[in-house]
């Protein structure tokens, strides 16, 4: 029995976690799978139950923005989530703008799931081990988003009222890796979806305390970036950190805990175990590799580009000086989709506003306090981070082989292949 600290179920369909092929997670030999697109597009399908009045799991849109800024400041390792030990991904995720028809949105839409699947949908809700309830397979047919005109794709994400009849303990969410059906996706309890102190500016958010800083969602996420529990397995030793547990190897081996420790007696503080959301800070970064090869290689066609143009001179006035550090202060910490995002302080163009654009603002400074502009906005700088999103250097030479991001001071970004 699942306890109501398990953040999902696995499941193990031949479609998920079984037959997923490990060499999808190879780098590319002799070609660039890079991209200078790295948003991950996602839509928000919240099936209500107008049967049960006071838990009819319809959350606002606040709820749900504060949920993906949450998972992005995880994957960023950044502001609120940011932790010493964590390793960030990439990509970021993003509600759509805009449907598969071109029509402008919010990225969140609102079904009656008594009138689209009957009162089945009301008692029971969506099925994951039991014979009662909405099929992912029926849910996603009805509901599921596919590609846009230029063939994009979008992550489907489905907030629903119960998991097997109930919406407290258990199966708090689940899955799929990558795959081409159409069940591809997350499926989530409505009460899981959100962080308690992002966003809503006041507003009484529907969460339940064990599940109330955004990490389920996160944690489904990284299923659906090809990342296995850290308890996969089920063994306290390994012989072949590639190909046996989670396949990562800098994840101890473990079985799956009980209350926060394992039996292997250790604490793994990881995201994809199962423990209390106040004890799950980092992503390893073996983890944050193997999720960007499988963005790279099995989720191209779900990635998208953003227009993008900066100059660190914010307020427009010929300087660059305290003010436009003034300025930024008001988006500091949040990330694209949130209601406080600018794009025109995101210096580097990655979708975050953080301590990366506070360096590239600062580059205009001759290091005092001073509001004459030292260095001449026409010249373009760059810096060189890794695919985990750390600072490596301003060139590549003397770099080793890999992949690479290049962020240029006029906001071009560039991600490369050094080496192939």
């Amino acid at each position: 029995m699942i306890s109501q600290l398990a953040a999902c179920q696995e499941i193990t369909d031949s479609l998920l976690i079984g037959d997923w092929i490990e060499s999808d997670l190879r780098p590319a030999q002799n070609t660039s799978k890079t991209t200078d697109c790295n948003i991950i597009r996602v839509v928000f399908h919240v099936i209500t139950d107008p049967s049960h009045p006071f838990a009819n799991a319809e959350i606002s849109e606040a709820q749900v923005r504060s949920q993906v800024r949450a998972a992005n400041m995880f994957f960023r390792n950044d502001s609120l989530n940011y932790h010493e030990d964590n390793n960030g991904l990439g990509y970021t995720v993003k509600l759509a703008e805009l449907d598969p028809d071109g029509n402008t949105t919010n990225g969140i839409n609102y079904y009656d799931g008594i009138e689209l699947f009957g009162d089945d949908y009301g008692q029971h809700g969506l099925n994951s081990n039991s014979s009662s309830g909405i099929s992912p397979v029926t849910m996603a047919n009805a509901l599921a988003w596919g590609a846009d005109a230029d063939g994009k794709k979008y992550l489907n994400c489905y907030v629903v009222n119960r998991i097997d009849g109930t919406n407290g303990g258990g199966v708090q969410a689940y899955a799929y890796f990558p795959t081409n059906n159409v069940v591809y996706g997350n499926y989530n309890l409505y009460n899981t979806i959100g962080h308690h102190d992002l966003e809503g500016e006041g507003e009484h958010f529907i969460l339940k305390t064990y599940t109330n800083e955004g990490k389920v969602w996160a944690h489904e996420l990284l299923h659906n970036f090809a990342i296995f529990h850290t308890f996969q397995g089920q063994s306290c030793t390994e012989t072949n950190c590639a190909t046996q547990g989670d396949r990562v190897c800098d994840t101890e081996p473990q079985t799956q805990p009980s209350g926060n420790t394992n039996s292997c007696g250790t604490v793994s503080h990881n995201l994809m175990d199962y423990l209390s959301e106040w004890n799950k800070h980092i992503i390893t970064e073996g983890q944050a590799e193997r999720a960007n090869l499988a963005i790279q290689n099995s989720l191209e066609d779900y990635l998208v580009c953003t227009d993008c143009s900066t100059s660190p001179d914010l307020n427009s006035d010929g300087f660059v000086n305290v003010q436009d550090v003034s300025l930024m202060n008001s988006s500091f910490g949040c990330s694209i989709g949130d209601l406080c995002y600018n794009p025109a302080h995101d210096l580097n163009c990655d979708g975050f506003i953080n301590i990366l654009d506070i360096s590239l603002l600062s580059a205009g400074f001759d290091g005092s306090v001073s509001t004459t502009h030292i260095r001449p906005l026409g010249i373009i700088t760059q810096k060189v981070y890794d695919i985990r999103g750390r600072l490596v250097g301003e060139s590549l030479d003397d770099l080793p082989d890999g992949f690479y991001v290049i962020r240029y001071s006029d906001g071009t970004v560039k991600k490369v292949c050094n080496g192939i």
